[in-house]
């Protein structure tokens, strides 16, 4: 009887981790590896690379690495970007936790109610 309450209360705790990994499960889709050739958005300028996006910690974040050549007028120069996202329970949104090699003072957490 012992064993079995332990179990039980184990279970309950764990709930909530389960939950959120099922909230990450519409990104799913998205993991993989993708070539990237492009122009940015409001600049000037080509860039490629790789994008490669995994799951991370047992399903409950997805880590997005973005691996670029940023091209412009005479110059190249190398991107290294780590997006983490997770699921907001509160208000149903994502959040993406951005990291760039680039500049360390642009801004790192975007949230809203992001469609998958």
């Amino acid at each position: 009887m012992l064993r079995t309450l332990s179990f039980l209360v184990l279970l309950a705790l764990a709930a909530p981790a389960f939950a959120q990994s099922d909230a990450m499960a519409p990104l799913s889709a998205f993991e993989g590896t993708y070539a990237l050739d492009g122009e940015p958005h409001g600049a000037d300028g080509s860039f490629d690379g790789t994008l490669t996006i995994t799951p991370i910690l047992g399903g409950h974040f997805q880590q997005w690495d973005w691996n670029m050549t940023m091209r412009g007028d005479g110059f190249s120069e190398p991107a290294l970007l780590r997006f983490i996202v997770d699921h907001d329970a509160a208000t149903g949104g994502y959040t993406i936790h951005r990291f760039d090699s680039r500049d360390a003072d642009s801004p790192t957490r975007s949230a809203g109610a992001l469609d998958p």
